[in-house]
């Protein structure tokens, strides 16, 4: 499915963050790229990312810039056809086996693992994730479980930690409703 550049904007449901976001079809796979704006006090005033991914949704390149303060710190993250990983140019073996990025400010990497397994109603896959943590921008990887319960709603669980939630998506798999962290804004 061919899809014009698509917009949209979350806010923190604690009212103290946003995000505006864009998924984006190019000639060989799709780009998200979006801008949060999170709370001065924990360190996530200003997060800008882009995650490009292939035409079957695996992740391929991560580009995350933090601006607090003090100057603005990177993270890149390059994944070679063979799945090896690489962290601001040094291979990352601790990410071997992982598909996807999870960002963990932000609802829109969980449309990555959506997208690429294409689950069936009832169906669930379990995957490792490269799990990036904020302000500290650490990555870890992480095991994951993604169920699909309706057509629009999954159940994510974090298998090392134990959190779940269910959330609900659009048809392109973007989060609408994020129980406790994000709620999508209407769109202008």
């Amino acid at each position: 499915m061919s899809v014009p550049p698509w917009s949209v904007s979350w806010r923190r449901v604690d009212g103290r963050g946003r995000e505006t976001f864009t998924l984006a079809q190019g000639f060989r796979g799709w780009t998200l790229s979006g801008t949060v704006h999170g709370p001065k006090e924990e360190g996530l005033d200003l997060i800008q990312y882009s995650v490009k991914c292939d035409e079957a949704w695996r992740t391929r390149k991560v580009l995350v810039v933090v601006t607090a303060a003090g100057p603005p710190r990177e993270l890149r993250l390059d994944v070679d056809r063979w799945g090896t990983w690489s962290a601001n140019g040094s291979r990352a073996p601790e990410l071997e086996g992982c598909k996807d990025v999870d960002l963990s400010v932000t609802p829109s990497t969980n449309t990555l693992p959506i997208r690429r397994l294409g689950l069936p109603l009832g169906s669930a896959a379990d995957l490792l994730a490269a799990w990036v943590r904020f302000p500290h921008l650490s990555v870890q990887p992480v095991r994951q479980r993604y169920t699909r319960l309706a057509e629009t709603r999954f159940r994510y669980e974090n298998l090392d930690t134990r959190f779940s939630v269910t959330f609900d998506v659009d048809t392109l798999g973007l989060v609408t409703q994020y129980p406790g962290a994000w709620t999508r804004a209407p769109n202008p």
